[in-house]
């Protein structure tokens, strides 16, 4: 995003940090991110854990800053279903939630990667003794921290002036803003491309504001928003994205 004037607030937004906090603190730096500026507000757009080294780093740091908005992920809905439910289920691991909750616990990587590993698949059953390191893990005070930080926080979208900032979608309801978490969860896990080939976005299109979102590889999105012109030619543009 631009800039705002400086007596303006001027909106940072990124996505899909994932757990890794250095990169973050590296990336800010780089637009020029200042915490102390009051005129400097963070706004990211989903997706904080799983997959990456730092979840409760990344968390302790986001929850310091004073101006920041959150737009729930997919990841978070993962991690809050997960711990409701009482047990993983096999995407779990696939998605690396199930190390996130040993990693906010204070478990190391390699320390939460092998916790994981002795966790049966498909733990149904009140009585199974490998699953007693998950549910102590669920109680733990720090992850229940964090869960309290998602559900007090997160927001299904965010609207400036000009952009509205969402995970990847928008529920296909007559009034996308109003729709219940249900239709909400099920955006979140949308493709962006497909979302934009279909006109999902219209809606805010219409208010004639652009569409910032996460979720997917930035690379290939722009590749089929504005894919690579012919040799000789300039590139295209003129997207609502």
């Amino acid at each position: 995003m631009p800039k705002a004037r400086s007596n303006a607030t001027a909106y940072f937004a990124f996505s899909d940090p994932h757990g890794c906090l250095r990169p973050v603190l590296e990336g800010l730096k780089s637009a020029g991110f200042d915490p102390i500026n009051p005129n400097h507000c963070l706004i990211v757009a989903g997706d904080l854990f799983d997959r990456g080294p730092e979840p409760y780093g990344l968390y302790q740091y986001l929850k310091s800053l004073p101006r920041l908005i959150l737009v729930k992920g997919n990841h978070e809905d993962c991690l809050l279903q997960m711990l409701k439910r009482g047990y993983p289920k096999p995407y779990d691991f696939q998605n690396k939630t199930i190390e996130t909750l040993f990693q906010l616990t204070g478990a190391s990587y390699d320390e939460a990667f092998d916790l994981a590993g002795r966790l049966p698949l498909n733990g149904f059953a009140g009585d199974n003794e490998q699953l007693k390191p998950f549910e102590e893990a669920s109680a733990n005070p720090r992850v229940q921290e964090v869960v309290a930080w998602i559900n007090e926080k997160f927001l299904n979208y965010y609207q400036t002036t000009h952009h509205v900032i969402i995970h990847s979608s928008i529920p296909l309801t007559p009034s996308w803003r109003k729709a219940d978490e249900a239709s909400w969860f099920q955006a979140r896990w949308c493709n962006p491309i497909e979302e934009y080939r279909h006109n999902v976005y219209r809606p805010i299109w219409a208010e004639h504001k652009k569409v910032v979102i996460g979720h997917f590889h930035t690379h290939l999105l722009f590749d089929f928003l504005d894919p690579p012109p012919p040799i000789g030619q300039p590139p295209g543009g003129g997207n609502h994205i």
